[in-house]
C-alpha cells in the first residue's frame, strides 16, 4: 500500500509539472500565449488559421462573446467548428489578405 501511495504522489507531481510547463507557449510573432485561454501575455497581433485561411483576431480577443478562446499562431479550425460549424462569414472581416 505504501508503494502505491508513493507512486501516486510521484505521478501527481509529474502531472503538475507538465501542466505548469504547458501554460506558456511561444507563438508566431514572438508573443507568448496562455494555452488555456489564448489570451496574450505580451505583445503583438494574434493570427489564427481556420480551414486553411489566416485571420487577425487581435481585436476580437477582447470582444468575442465566447471569451478569448483563440490560440494565436495555431490552427483553430476545430475550436471554430465546435461553436460555429462552417459559418465562415462570422470571421470573414478578420481575414488576412
Amino acid at each position: 500500500m505504501n508503494k502505491i501511495l508513493k507512486a501516486l504522489a510521484i505521478l501527481s507531481l509529474v502531472s503538475f509539472f507538465i501542466l505548469f510547463m504547458g501554460l506558456a507557449v511561444a507563438t508566431k510573432g514572438g508573443s507568448t500565449t496562455n494555452s488555456f485561454s489564448g489570451s496574450p501575455i505580451t505583445g503583438s497581433s494574434c493570427i489564427i488559421t481556420v480551414n486553411g485561411s489566416s485571420y487577425d483576431v487581435t481585436r476580437l480577443q477582447r470582444t468575442h462573446s465566447g471569451g478569448n478562446v483563440f490560440i494565436c499562431g495555431a490552427d483553430n479550425t476545430a475550436i471554430f467548428a465546435r461553436q460555429h460549424g462552417t459559418n465562415y462569414r462570422l470571421i470573414a472581416p478578420y481575414k488576412v489578405p
